[in-house]
């Protein structure tokens, strides 16, 4: 089989009853496919069908002066940044852990409610909450896809985060 039908076979198999899909992924695991980004994540969302809502983490850990929601480029990954610019139009309000938003329900996470990146009324506490929503991990571990730990992490106020307050005003 050529590497070409292999990446297009790839996720085939996949079946997720969760409406809800959240997305981590680190493509240099597929590397030897020569993939083209574009043709990966058609494979991808065709695969797991158009009625599924798929959630990138967007994160910008890079200390920036100005952050803007529409136009600040994410840093978690290749697939995330693609998606961002690319298809999604909802991206959460929150410079450090936001999430970008692709499918039909979109509208349905809460995006702008949060003080904090995984406090009450974020985005992550509506995923976390939720009995319709997976965790993916592609070509990542759980040490790069476990995102959605940290929404118990700061419920149960664990003494090895720390917890940073993040000025900021609507432009």
């Amino acid at each position: 089989m050529t590497k070409k039908k292999e990446i297009k076979n790839l996720f085939k198999k996949l079946k997720f009853k969760e409406n809800y899909l959240i997305i981590h992924s680190d493509l240099t695991s597929f590397y030897e496919f020569k993939l083209n980004i574009r043709n990966f994540f058609k494979s991808l969302s065709c695969s797991l069908g158009k009625n599924k809502t798929l959630i990138f983490p967007s994160f910008t850990l890079k200390k920036t002066e100005k952050w803007y929601c529409n136009k600040s480029k994410g840093e978690s990954g290749a697939l995330s940044e693609y998606v961002r610019k690319n298809f999604s139009n909802v991206r959460s309000i929150h410079p450090v852990h936001s999430i970008c938003i692709y499918g039909p329900n979109k509208n349905k996470i809460p995006i702008n409610k949060c003080i904090s990146s995984f406090g009450k009324n974020s985005p992550w506490e509506w995923l976390c909450k939720n009995k319709d929503v997976r965790n993916i991990s592609l070509g990542i571990g759980v040490a790069g896809g476990a995102t959605i730990w940290h929404y118990t992490e700061e419920k149960l106020k664990v003494h090895y985060r720390s917890y940073n307050t993040i000025k900021t005003k609507k432009e």
